[in-house]
């Protein structure tokens, strides 16, 4: 897919990195999986989620990570709040070992 976008991202330690879309549907795709969800279901979640991701981030130069973060969770816990609780549960074990 082709999308017009945001250029650049910026992660929470400053620095800059160029926007990719398919970090955002690998990010989809890993807590949807953990979650026991159907290839097809996950496919529909990141073409929901990716899209409202891509058109928030396409009124935008950059866009911070955390921004990306709030805005998937928030999708997800409209759409399927079983891999909104995976990722929060992910993250938090994630923040234990750093």
């Amino acid at each position: 897919k082709k999308y017009i976008m945001a250029k650049f991202v910026i992660k929470r330690s400053g620095e800059r990195e160029i926007f990719d879309p398919m970090k955002i549907e690998e990010s989809i795709r890993k807590a949807a999986r953990d979650a026991n969800l159907s290839e097809e279901r996950i496919g529909d979640l990141i073409d929901k989620i990716a899209t409202v991701i891509i058109e928030t981030a396409a009124k935008k130069e950059e866009i911070t990570t955390s921004e990306i973060r709030t805005r998937i969770l928030k999708e997800l816990d409209v759409l399927e709040p079983v891999v909104s609780e995976v990722w929060k549960k992910f993250e938090m074990e994630h923040q234990k070992l750093s």
